[in-house]
């Protein structure tokens, strides 16, 4: 078993396809506490290869969470959150080059054990998902860790997240359904209430914290469809891209010729 080392900074890199898991039922501390352990993991594992169990103390898992005192509470809040974890999977769904469906589904965690005397929380890794947060140097996503945890609200978080993903275009594009699938909107919000209690007053945060310069949001409708106006179909965020990001994004267009896609994000199925 190996026990973490103290972290460099505070950025999360991870690859994109981590946005494509579905995190059911997850709350905000949920979250926190599994991009922590991701964090940590990645700052700490060096190969893809390493299945050894980690060792990370609630003192560090604390580090970006230190709104929370109380270590009754911490350590039953860490065992709720293990008990998802044993859930968190991922699914994909394609078909063969017979046209047969082939459905598949996986854990994230082989293992995890929270400690309440000793502190700690043990996991382990699957093996095929460690090339998503170890060594990560294409395709990523690079989150600020205390930021993410300083939102409260579990779908602004999300919200953050997919923004970060598409820092190097200034350009988030997605469809209404799938906009809903991952950041596990209740099917009962129709776009009225979406807008309201999750859309809204999350780009007013954005823009009050200044975390997407001169970000704006619109949503495309099918007209044709029944509804008010017609039938939302698509969301798009739009926002300045970083100078840190555009000379990398400038280099990558001239060496792979990459062009834009209309539609960023494709994930797996219930």
């Amino acid at each position: 078993m190996r026990k973490v080392k103290e972290k460099r900074s505070d950025g999360l890199i991870y690859h994109n396809d981590l946005n494509c898991f579905t995190f059911k039922n997850f709350k905000a501390v949920d979250y926190n506490l599994f991009f922590t352990i991701c964090y940590y993991a990645s700052q700490n594992i060096k190969s893809t290869k390493n299945i050894v169990p980690i060792s990370l103390s609630f003192e560090q898992l604390r580090d970006f969470l230190p709104q929370e005192k109380n270590k009754k509470r911490f350590y039953e809040n860490v065992v709720a959150f293990a008990v998802k974890l044993n859930n968190l999977k991922t699914s994909n769904y394609f078909l063969d080059n017979e046209g047969y469906r082939i459905y598949s589904v996986s854990s994230f965690f082989d293992e995890i054990t929270v400690n309440e005397k000793e502190e700690n929380i043990i996991f382990k890794i699957k093996e095929k998902w460690l090339s998503l947060i170890v060594n990560v140097v294409k395709e990523y996503t690079i989150v600020d860790l205390r930021t993410f945890c300083k939102i409260t609200n579990k779908y602004t978080k999300n919200l953050y997240r997919y923004l970060s993903q598409w820092q190097s275009t200034g350009e988030f594009i997605i469809p209404f359904e799938k906009f809903n699938i991952l950041l596990d909107i209740p099917p009962s919000y129709d776009i009225e209430k979406i807008e309201k209690r999750i859309i809204f007053p999350s780009i007013k945060l954005f823009k009050d914290n200044n975390y997407f310069k001169n970000l704006e949001y619109i949503k495309e409708k099918d007209k044709t469809k029944q509804g008010r106006g017609g039938q939302v179909t698509t969301f798009t965020f739009t926002y300045d891209i970083p100078e840190e990001r555009k000379e990398k994004a400038l280099n990558l267009s001239k060496r792979w010729g990459r062009k834009r896609k209309s539609e960023n994000i494709n994930p797996p199925p219930y």
